[in-house]
């Protein structure tokens, strides 16, 4: 199971997550925890930094964002089954990745 870092801070300027089912917006939320856990077995809570995605293809702890004392955003995937995509290119499992503003990630 995921462990947060010990580098791991809440960021001075809280990202927003928009999320998308194909091009309609459904939700935004403010990421001012120290992470966001995505997956098919958390809790859905996004102001406590748990987001659950309900689809087959998401894994039980499938990918988190994680903000740095630095002020960098990165994103890791948790080994998920079918993985994760950075605009477009998909991720090395357990390889924290600089997540730009305005990314996309796709499960």
């Amino acid at each position: 199971s995921f462990r947060l870092p010990g580098w791991a801070a809440k960021p001075r300027d809280a990202p927003t997550l928009i999320v998308y089912k194909g091009d309609e917006e459904q939700e935004r939320h403010l990421l001012a925890e120290k992470a966001m856990l995505f997956g098919r077995k958390v809790e859905h809570a996004p102001a406590r930094g748990t987001m659950r995605l309900d689809h087959d293809s998401i894994s039980r702890e499938h990918a988190v964002i994680v903000h740095a004392f630095q002020g960098e955003s990165f994103v890791c995937d948790l080994e998920s089954r079918y993985g994760t995509k950075l605009n477009g290119e998909p991720l090395k499992a357990r390889a924290y990745t600089t997540l730009p503003e305005g990314a996309e990630l796709r499960w």
